[in-house]
């Protein structure tokens, strides 16, 4: 049997944090106000925000905005495999680096050093890559066009794939933050076969993940916005019980992490919910 006392256990140091949101309210922003150097897997679509106070010398970004599926000459959508391909390279390449605290070596033959955090940035839509990658190494249009037989298991590996992957990061002894959107959960009455809102919100990672995920992670928070001003929430309500910052509970519901194009350090968002950077 291995373990310590608690007045032996190590203090933490790092976070691992579930950020989600709608679109623009500042989900990446957040992300990149954390300590650097650091990398964002960069999966949403469209310009990377970057919190102004940061260095960006410091912030490597890995793009993949490629589309996971193309137009057909019949109409139909195609399943795009590299994209998916080469994200699951990188993600594998970039946990090694940072479990090892090695650097990471690009292709171009230029290293980055090995970071002080990772943004897993648009989870929402590396769940969707991961399903077309997974199509199109079946050679399958669309899920429907798999057979009854395997379509079950087909979303119980997905399911599991997705799992595995915030677990391996979340196990990390290093920053690590992922950013998604929010939905409203939806589920169906048996008896009549009808769906509908139950009333709460949640991230969303991928079918079961929505709620496994949150109790993986240490800190679960989200991002609102009322009176033109920006907030972070994290504490749950009966909307959203999933969310929480673990050993904060002197934070207020909202904490303000609104801030102008020149901010100072106190305003740095990650500061105000985490504190200063331990050296």
């Amino acid at each position: 049997m291995i373990g310590n006392t608690a007045d032996k256990w190590q203090k933490q140091r790092t976070h691992v944090v579930q950020v989600a949101a709608g679109p623009k309210l500042g989900k990446t922003d957040f992300a990149t106000s954390a300590p650097t150097p650091m990398i964002v897997v960069a999966c949403d679509l469209g310009e990377v925000t970057i919190y102004p106070g940061a260095k960006k010398d410091e912030i490597l970004i890995l793009d993949y905005q490629d589309v996971t599926r193309k137009i057909g000459s019949a109409g139909e959508t195609i399943p795009q495999r590299d994209v998916f391909s080469r994200l699951m390279k990188d993600l594998s390449e970039i946990h090694r680096a940072a479990k090892a605290h090695e650097s990471l070596k690009l292709e171009n033959s230029v290293e980055f050093p090995p970071p002080k955090t990772v943004v897993l940035d648009g989870f929402s839509r590396l769940n969707t890559m991961l399903v077309d990658g997974k199509l199109s190494m079946n050679n399958k249009l669309y899920t429907d066009d798999l057979d009854k037989s395997i379509r079950f298991n087909f979303w119980g590996k997905r399911g599991t794939d997705i799992y595995a992957l915030v677990q391996l990061y979340a196990s990390l002894d290093i920053n690590v933050v992922i950013t998604s959107w929010i939905k409203a959960e939806v589920k169906t009455d048996r008896e009549s076969g009808m769906s509908y809102e139950t009333g709460q919100l949640l991230p969303d990672i991928g079918g079961a993940n929505d709620r496994k995920t949150p109790g993986t992670v240490a800190s679960s928070i989200m991002c609102v916005s009322r009176g033109g001003k920006y907030y972070i929430r994290t504490k749950p309500d009966a909307a959203t019980p999933w969310i929480g910052v673990r050993n904060r509970f002197d934070l207020p519901m909202d904490v303000d992490v609104t801030h102008g194009p020149t901010p100072t350090e106190a305003e740095r968002p990650w500061t105000k919910i985490f504190g200063k950077e331990e050296k």
